[in-house]
């Protein structure tokens, strides 16, 4: 069930817009009017209980993670019957996919430059034994400050393979295939 601007979910965040939709849900800008800030709200459509205890112990787990170019995990919850939600710090900037429609070819050595940016949270997830499984230019944020983000890691621990067509890893692709 799609959310619509103006609507406040949990008594708590109230949603701006839809940033994008995909096979497990939605993820929606929302304005957390309790500690005034605005968030990345990421809706997961399957609330089956198995599902949500699952979605729990990965919540928790994206939690603990801090480094200054993730996206830091705020809340969690689930409204029966409908969904599950992870709310997570919003970062402001325009992605690359953004950047490439708008502009076309980009210089390499901006290219360059910001990938080697994104290597470093990849670095800290890979320490933790965190899997991102959605790397893909509209996931590459550049905030206003010119500091480069990876947003939208999904959550691996559930099972689903979240990467979008075309830039998962061909042995994760292949096992789609089967």
């Amino acid at each position: 069930m799609p959310l619509y601007p103006g609507e406040l979910l949990n008594k708590r965040y109230r949603i701006h817009s839809l940033l994008a939709e995909g096979q497990y849900g939605a993820v929606y800008r929302a304005r957390d009017v309790v500690d005034n800030l605005d968030v990345a709200l990421k809706e997961y459509l399957d609330s089956s209980v198995e599902m949500q205890k699952l979605f729990r112990k990965e919540a928790r787990r994206l939690s603990d993670l801090l480094h200054p170019q993730l996206p830091q995990v705020l809340d969690h919850f689930a409204i029966e019957g409908t969904g599950q939600y992870l709310v997570s710090q919003y970062i402001d900037g325009v992605d690359l996919q953004s950047l490439l429609g708008q502009y076309g070819r980009l210089p390499t050595e901006r290219i360059i430059a910001w990938l080697q940016a994104v290597c470093e949270p990849l670095s800290y997830l890979h320490q933790k034994g965190q899997l991102h499984l959605n790397i893909k230019p509209a996931n590459i944020r550049i905030a206003p400050d010119g500091t480069v983000h990876l947003v939208d890691s999904g959550l691996p621990g559930l099972g689903v393979h979240l990467h979008s067509q075309g830039y998962g890893a061909p042995e994760q692709q292949a096992q789609l295939d089967v």
